[in-house]
């Protein structure tokens, strides 16, 4: 097919106009548009193929009766398109209404068919006729191919005729949309053609290349071909125009002129409204008042609207094919599902019909009660429902039509809406509950109770009342039958008849947790939970107590007495146990025997056989020697009435705090068939305190002061401060404690050392094994084991210091201490105990006491004589007979002459030696000089010495006096070592 020339279209609408000067344009007469240039029509219109099926345009025409020429109730037909064929071209069928073929064409090719009614009554005034020229040009009904000279159409076996003038216009009409926007494959594809059930090979496009308007952008205009940027401008009427949209360069194409653009934008926007935007406009005419419900409650409620838009509307009942259908829908934002849309189709939509249908007036029915044209009134009618947990409060409830189907519902936004009230209405409703319990005297058991709000006010519990409004009840669970009954059963709750005040949860409908736990809004689940305790003792039986949810301070309790739970509650016969006191924790000493006292009550009803076993099912670590086995502590011993108290003492030996075992200790109590006592089991936080071995300094004897093989003997005294038990060798094998250790007292700084006064020692770092004396805490009191210091009690370590013979004289600081012996550093903290001993040089000096008398010898006889001395020097004397016990490398001492020293006496006979009268002692005295010492053959310092010997004269000695000096010496000295005592005997000779 070839494309009309626009200067032929021009023209044959000019002479249309010209010649038919008196042709009536219908009601656009009546609405003139204003011709945007650059944007005639918006593409979304132009392509809108659902504004109108075929019936309905039949309507649109028959509203033109009698003058329209192709009213159907003028009885005009055509004939009906069934197909194409390059080689035969268009075929047609039996005639229809003009309706339908419109309808076809505008399928077919994707115009809508308003614009082509239009284009209908721009070109020929044939949709309204006139009295004169109803039908004179209905064989060039849309202008097809009709230029200024020659005939009209061109080809009239193939474009004359209202079918074959509707298909091909409609089909060029199109053809310029798509290729001024650059769709060079426009109509190559085959498709169905819905009325005829045929298929149509639209292939009317030579598939060339196209020279008409571009719109703006990078397009081909040529199949295949090269890509060239247009800028969508043109010339009409001498005046440049930018082709804003496809549509608007078709009509441009199709027509080429201002005038007959704005003929045809008076006829559409006249007939049909605006050509921009949605096609589909409404304007509220009334409604009905603004309602005010209970929750619950419903009312009905109406809008209505003008169509002031350019499509006709249909409902669901319209049964109109291909054409969206209008609905009535909620808004701001569109299709926001509402809170009272309980009995709608969806909770968007409250009405799909409509109720009514007015002419513009308001008040006369139309004669098609579902669908409304242009001008008339659709009357939208729907419940309001009110559910039963809508919230107390004022509610804009905003609606407008919609086209259903399209993008954003098509139509403008008309503000319309409902101010809805809802009353305040406080309801509750049982939800769930916990079982019925059984439970023992004295014990507890958790027991809770759900319920929804099915009001629609919120309930706040006490931990939420501060964010409440002012005024507002707390919502608390109390006792029932009656109400704020005191209940046996309330120990623990806030008072007896609140089990509850604070919510112990708070449940969304599909049980999911709020974020806000103490509010409770409408449709949530509120959980209450408490505790339910018989008193000590209580009568075996069943008991029903009933409970309610209240708002607090209310007179009835705000929410009626329908609503509430109860529980039935089985009090058995049974003994029962309580710990009315625990230790917590029990304090308990590293590795000794100690004693957890608890108290316990049978607060069931029946008596507890003194045969009951005290057990524990983690003990083991504290298992103590009177205990039955590693599990059964004691037993009860004797009966244990109802409601009678007892101490049990419980004896443990401590395991070690450093291996730390068991941190509490659980016990319970079992019948002889060991089954656990109700409520016995309990478990004790053990505190076990770690082993210390410490000590404080109580007492200690002098500084002594010694001289060479001269001992002294030494105490200290040391009050336990730590917590273990001290043995000593004596009693450590007896020992009551877990690793017990012998504590002895050991030489220090550094521990260990080598002592040189170890004099008799057990070792040369352990002056003591064994306790001189054990005191009570005040240091005086004897304790009653001698050989263990408890703590607080006072240890003390006698012993002897003897300086070793090779020690330089001096003052030597002897440091001692406590140890546990067998471990690495002694355990005890230095202790800072020491002695100053005082080593003196060996001081050897005397004082003549007494003698003999002076001799008178004969020659050749002898008679005896004794010296005494005392010991005033500071170490013993040792004689022949005793220097064995002295230390070693002692020496003896000796009565020597003297003046010379070692001087051969002659009147020795009988000595030992010439120069040593006597080598052992005759008599060894206290200081007294009478009283015999108790070793006759040692003189200790102050103790006096006797010697006795014989002197004896030579019978050839001259007669005369002899003066005869003697001094003790200490053996094997050089110089005797003592002073010089000036003792002598003047010796007479005759």
């Amino acid at each position: 097919m070839k494309n009309i020339k626009n200067t032929l279209i021009t023209g044959i609408v000019l002479a249309l106009v010209l010649c038919l000067g008196n042709i009536v344009w219908g009601s656009a007469a009546a609405h003139a548009g204003t011709l945007n240039h650059n944007n005639i029509i918006d593409d979304s219109v132009f392509d809108n193929v659902n504004t109108m099926d075929g019936p309905g345009i039949d309507n649109w025409l028959n509203s033109y009766f009698p003058q329209s020429c192709i009213s159907t109730n003028n009885g005009f037909s055509t004939p009906a398109l069934l197909g194409y064929s390059p080689s035969t071209g268009f075929s047609y069928g039996g005639n229809v209404s003009a309706g339908t073929v419109i309808y076809q064409a505008a399928h077919v090719y994707g115009v809508n068919p308003q614009v082509i009614l239009s284009t209908l009554q721009k070109e020929s005034s044939v949709v309204s006729g006139t009295a004169t020229y109803r039908c004179q040009y209905m064989n060039t009904a849309m202008g097809y191919d009709c230029p200024d000279s020659g005939s009209c159409p061109q080809n009239p076996a193939k474009e004359s005729g209202f079918s074959k003038q509707v298909v091909i216009a409609t089909w060029m009409m199109k053809f310029h949309q798509q290729r001024s926007m650059g769709n060079t494959g426009w109509n190559v594809q085959v498709r169905d053609f819905p009325y005829a059930g045929n298929v149509w090979d639209n292939s009317d496009d030579p598939r060339g290349c196209y020279s008409g308007r571009m719109t703006q952008g990078v397009y081909a205009t040529c199949p295949n071909g090269a890509l060239s940027y247009y800028d969508g401008m043109t010339t009409i009427d001498g005046s440049p125009v930018h082709l804003d949209t496809g549509a608007t360069a078709a009509l441009y194409d199709y027509t080429p002129h201002f005038s007959g653009n704005q003929h045809f934008v008076d006829i559409f926007s006249g007939w049909f409204g605006s050509l921009s935007g949605s096609p589909y406009n409404a304007s509220q005419v009334t409604q009905s008042t603004y309602p005010q419900l209970d929750p619950g409650q419903s009312t009905t409620a109406f809008v209505q609207f003008r169509n002031t838009g350019s499509f006709d509307w249909y409902d669901d009942a319209a049964g109109a094919q291909n054409v969206p259908l209008i609905h009535l829908a909620t808004s701001h934002p569109l299709n926001r599902a509402s809170v009272f849309s309980q009995g709608w189709l969806t909770p968007s939509r409250p009405a799909t019909v409509f109720a009514a249908v007015y002419e513009s007036n308001g008040t006369t029915l139309s004669s098609n009660q579902h669908m409304v044209r242009p001008g008339q009134i659709a009357k939208f009618q729907f419940s309001i429902t009110a559910g039963a947990t809508a919230g107390a409060g004022s509610y804009r409830e905003f609606f407008q039509p919609v086209a259903e189907g399209t993008g954003n519902g098509g139509f403008n936004d008309v503000s319309t809406y409902f101010d809805v009230t809802v009353n305040s209405k406080p309801a509750m409703a049982w939800n769930d509950q916990s079982g019925y319990p059984t439970v023992n005297p004295g014990d507890s058991t958790t027991a809770f109770l759900k319920f929804k709000n099915t009001g629609n006010t919120i309930f706040y519990d006490d931990s939420a009342l501060g964010s409440a409004p002012a005024g507002t009840h707390p919502l608390h669970l109390a006792t029932k039958s009656p109400l704020n009954r005191s209940s046996d059963f309330s120990q623990g709750w806030q008072t007896p008849s609140r089990p509850a005040t604070v919510f112990a949860a708070v449940y969304n409908g599909d049980g999911s947790l709020t974020g806000n736990q103490h509010i409770v809004g409408p449709g949530q689940i509120v959980k209450f939970q408490f505790s339910l305790t018989p008193p000590d003792g209580y009568t075996a039986g069943t008991y029903s107590e009933d409970f309610q949810p209240v708002l607090e301070g209310s007179s009835d309790g705000g929410l009626g007495t329908g609503v509430g739970g109860f529980f039935n509650i089985t009090v058995p016969s049974v003994s029962a146990m309580k710990y009315t006191s625990v230790p917590n924790p029990a304090q308990l000493v590293s590795n000794t025997p100690g004693t957890v006292n608890v108290t316990v009550k049978n607060v069931g009803n029946t008596d507890l056989p003194g045969s009951t076993k005290l057990v524990t099912s983690n003990g083991t670590p504290f298992k103590a020697s009177s205990w039955t086995d590693n599990t059964t502590i004691m037993t009860l011993g004797s009966t244990l009435p109802a409601m009678q108290s007892r101490v049990i003492s419980i004896p443990v030996l401590t395991p070690d705090a450093g291996s730390r075992p068991n941190t509490s200790l659980t016990i319970s109590f079992q019948d002889s068939n060991s089954q656990t006592i109700p409520s016995s089991t309990t478990t004790i936080p053990v505190s076990i305190a770690g082993a210390s071995y410490t000590s404080g300094n109580v007492e200690q004897s002098g500084y002594p002061t010694l001289t060479y093989g001269q001992t002294s003997t030494v105490f200290f005294k040391y009050k336990n401060t730590g917590n273990q038990y001290w043995y000593d060798d004596t009693s450590y094998t007896s020992a009551t404690t877990r690793n017990p250790y012998e504590v002895h007292l050991a030489t220090n700084d550094p521990l260990n050392r080598s002592s040189i006064f170890t004099n008799s020692w057990p070792t040369p770092s352990r002056p003591a094994v064994n306790f001189a004396a054990v005191y009570e805490s005040d240091g005086t009191t004897l304790a009653s084991n001698q050989h263990v210091a408890q703590p607080e009690q006072v240890a003390k370590f006698q012993f002897d210091i003897k300086p070793a013979t090779n020690a330089n004289p001096g003052v030597y600081r002897e440091f001692f201490q406590p140890v546990a012996e067998g471990t690495a550093d002694g355990l005890f903290p230095k202790a800072w105990t020491f002695i100053d001993a005082t080593l003196q040089p060996s001081i050897y000096n005397i004082n003549g006491t007494t003698q003999s008398s002076y001799p008178t010898i004969v020659r050749g006889g002898q008679t005896s004589a004794f010296l005494t001395y005392k010991n005033n020097g500071n170490v013993a004397w040792y004689d022949d007979t005793s220097k064995s016990q002295g230390p070693a490398g002692t020496n003896p001492v000796h009565l020597a002459t003297s003046h010379n020293l070692n001087r051969n006496s002659g009147f020795s006979s009988g000595w030992p030696t010439p120069s040593r009268p006597a080598v052992n002692f005759a008599a060894v005295y206290e200081s007294d000089g009478t009283t015999l010492a108790s070793n006759q053959h040692v003189v200790q310092p102050g103790q006096i010495a006797k010697f006795n010997f014989n002197l004896s004269a030579p019978s050839n000695l001259s007669p005369g006096v002899y003066r005869e000096f003697f001094n003790p010496v200490v053996e094997g000295t050089a110089n005797g070592v003592f002073n010089d005592a000036w003792t002598f005997f003047d010796v007479t000779v005759r």
